[in-house]
């Protein structure tokens, strides 16, 4: 289920997301990082979300949100089930002891996922999460083949696993992927296995316009630099913006090399 449609009482029609889901289950998650057993033996128990959901986005108190807390109950469990998938949480109580039920609405925070939900620092939701993504790349699928749909993709499960280094050397290979496709453009003849700096400064050479040369030079050059310094120096500290700078970079550069050589695609 990717969305579901709501009527709330003096509101209009309300759409709610997959993606809104997951980060709504997040902030509830860091509000609540220290197991509790309130809500049966689970550490997130999905109805609980959902209530405090109500009260706080739609003024709804319990005896008048059954029916919104149904229509929205799926949604949830599912941005749950991503979790569960990102190993930040599993199925079934805390601890043995708990008590559980048959709704299959209740998890547990994992160890890993403790530690995930502390980096408050990072962005929950980075506008190329996986499951959003897959749509905003389709236009550049289209144009720069599969496999730079893989690599793309690729880097951003990197992102979402908080692992940066792997996120920037893939961004960097998806940048890679169009660069050769501007150059099979231009007719550029290229060597088997020529190094892409190589095929990148060809680009360069053929471009009259000063304007081309500069944005896309702008674009490349951060994809390939942080793609470099991630795989060659052994003492780069590889922060979470810097893997979120790679892969905005990457999108700005298939956004630019389509509108300047591919706009017929």
């Amino acid at each position: 289920m990717s969305e579901v449609k709501l009527t709330i009482p003096g509101k209009t029609e309300i759409t709610v997301n997959h993606e809104q889901a997951v980060k709504i289950v997040i902030e509830y998650l860091r509000k609540h990082l220290e197991p509790s057993h309130t809500d049966f033996g689970y550490d997130v128990y999905v109805n609980t979300v959902l209530d405090q959901h109500c009260q706080k986005a739609y003024n709804l108190q319990h005896h008048n949100s059954e029916k919104v807390i149904k229509d929205l109950s799926p949604l949830f469990i599912d941005a749950c089930w991503e979790l569960c998938r990102r190993g930040i949480l599993r199925p079934y109580t805390h601890d043995v002891t708990g008590q559980g039920t048959t709704q299959g609405a209740g998890f547990s925070i994992t160890a890993p996922g403790k530690k995930w939900l502390q980096e408050d620092e990072l962005d929950d939701y980075v506008p190329t999460e996986p499951y959003q993504f897959a749509k905003m790349l389709e236009p550049y699928t289209i144009v720069f083949g599969n496999g730079f749909q893989e690599r793309a993709q690729e880097a951003v499960r990197c992102y979402n696993a908080h692992a940066f280094l792997a996120c920037c050397v893939m961004s960097g290979a998806a940048g890679e992927t169009i660069l050769n496709k501007i150059a099979d453009k231009l007719k550029i003849k290229r060597k088997e296995y020529e190094p892409i700096t190589a095929t990148r400064q060809k680009i360069f050479d053929n471009l009259t316009s000063d304007r081309t040369k500069e944005y896309l030079m702008a674009f490349s050059d951060i994809v390939k630099y942080l793609r470099d310094e991630g795989m060659h120096h052994e003492n780069w500290e590889t922060k979470p913006e810097k893997a979120y700078m790679s892969l905005a970079m990457l999108l700005r550069l298939a956004i630019f090399t389509k509108g300047e050589w591919f706009k017929e695609s």
